[in-house]
């Protein structure tokens, strides 16, 4: 149980979640450090609609709102996404055979669902960004720039997991969903978007 508190992004601090993610197992791994980063991004685009609600007050309170709502859900998936890493990696575990390969399938099928999840709720948040980085004044272009830079962290983390996960269960002898296998280049194409977030020179 106290394992089980550490891994969750709810039940720890900051600090103690890295330290979670710095052992050498998979609960939390790169996926849930993906949700993270996810929610750091809409934290971020929150803060800026914020900034923005004096000029543009309905439609910076309409991304802040919505923005909100993704943070939690990404915290969520994170967690989520912990709980199936463990899953994934007691499945290896078991004895070679039938029972193996059903159980790797079932676990890869269901991490595969949240990985293209979360990368569903990183598309809909760079929607936002791309919108309320229109409104946002001037000195908030670092943070604009450094959310999208997380969501690309984020995206990138959704994209390459979902695409291992089907990997897996193909290997395990069950056909990759073409669904879940289209949202790869769906993803793809949302990382070519986010390339218009400049640095400053």
């Amino acid at each position: 149980m106290a394992e089980e508190i550490r891994a969750s992004t709810g039940g720890s601090s900051v600090h103690d979640w890295v330290r979670r993610l710095a052992q050498p197992v998979g609960d939390p791994g790169g996926g849930a450090a993906s949700g993270v980063m996810l929610a750091m991004a809409c934290a971020l685009t929150s803060m800026v609609a914020g900034y923005s609600r004096d000029e543009h007050p309905l439609e910076a309170s309409a991304v802040a709102e919505r923005a909100d709502a993704r943070r939690e859900r990404a915290l969520e998936l994170s967690d989520l996404d912990a709980h199936e890493s463990a899953e994934f990696g007691a499945a290896y575990h078991e004895p070679r055979g039938e029972t193996r390969d059903a159980t790797v399938r079932a676990a890869g099928s269901a991490a595969a669902r949240t990985s293209a999840d979360l990368g569903e709720l990183a598309l809909d948040a760079l929607n936002d960004l791309e919108s309320v980085a229109g409104l946002a004044p001037a000195f908030l272009r670092p943070d604009v720039v450094v959310a999208a830079a997380a969501l690309r962290a984020a995206l990138t983390g959704a994209r390459t997991n979902l695409a291992a996960d089907l990997d897996e269960v193909a290997r395990h002898g069950a056909s990759a969903s073409p669904s879940l296998a289209d949202e790869v280049a769906r993803f793809d194409r949302a990382l070519e978007r986010l390339s218009g977030f400049e640095l400053f020179s």
